[in-house]
């Protein structure tokens, strides 16, 4: 069995070991995940027979460095914007200004009648996940640091996690620094259709009237003349720091 890959017919690569990964399946869903793995030599009898996997040792930090060094030795280098909050291979995460934009609304819902009217928008906290994207508001216009508290977005089709249902939201197929006006147009472009929780937007502003409430008085305004009033903002208890370390969730 030949595993050997051939890449652009001048490199040549050859199955040398195997990583296993070892969960303990008894913990409840929100409990801290109990992992470990194991690093094991691949072992050849000869290049026509199946390979077999030899004793195993616990994976360490320093094999673990070693790894991602290797795999990231061929990435390429990105200069970061003064938007752009954090960056991982898994993870980007910018902020936004306060500013202005038309939102789009669901014919024949309770917004419809102002759908396409400019709004102001507080500013936001963005992040991105492999393909799912999350939104936070912030009280101040300023660059957020680790200890910030984060709000929650009081948009349709968001969660109280603030993970965005994407619906007709057109979206990028890479997420990397030059794509995140992309993600941001597409978040504003798609039209908002429905409340994303289990709570039926309960608590997502302190605006009476609740989300179509806030809405209805900002329509048609835009911040220069109408600042997003920041005081209806509802808490999300979660700082910066914590709203990045939090992994992805498909639902509230």
């Amino acid at each position: 069995m030949m595993v050997d890959v051939v890449v652009g017919g001048s490199a040549r690569y050859e199955l040398r070991r195997a990583i296993l990964v070892y969960e303990n399946t008894s913990l409840m869903r929100d409990e801290l995940r109990d992992t470990f793995a194991t690093v094991h030599p691949v072992l050849w009898k000869d290049r026509r027979s199946a390979p077999r996997l030899g004793a195993g040792t616990l994976c360490t930090m320093a094999f673990l460095q070693e790894l991602a060094s290797g795999l990231g030795s061929n990435l390429r280098p990105e200069v970061l914007p003064p938007n752009v909050i954090a960056r991982t291979p898994h993870l980007i995460a910018w902020w936004t200004p306060a500013h202005s934009r038309p939102l789009f609304f669901r014919e024949g819902s309770k917004l419809a009648r102002v759908s396409g009217k400019h709004f102001p928008l507080p500013a936001l906290v963005w992040k991105v996940i492999g393909c799912e994207l999350y939104v936070r508001a912030l009280r101040e216009e300023a660059r957020p640091k680790a200890d910030t508290q984060l709000y929650r977005a009081p948009f349709w089709n968001t969660s109280r996690t603030g993970l965005v249902c994407q619906g007709t939201m057109s979206r990028p197929e890479r997420v990397t620094v030059d794509t995140i006006e992309q993600w941001v147009d597409g978040f504003f472009g798609a039209q908002f259709t429905h409340v994303f929780d289990h709570f039926g937007g309960q608590g997502a502003t302190k605006m009476k009237g609740g989300v179509e409430g806030l809405w209805r008085s900002l329509a048609g305004t835009r911040t220069r003349t109408k600042p997003f009033p920041v005081k209806t903002l509802v808490p999300a208890k979660e700082t910066l720091q914590q709203f990045l370390e939090r992994g992805g969730d498909a639902q509230d």
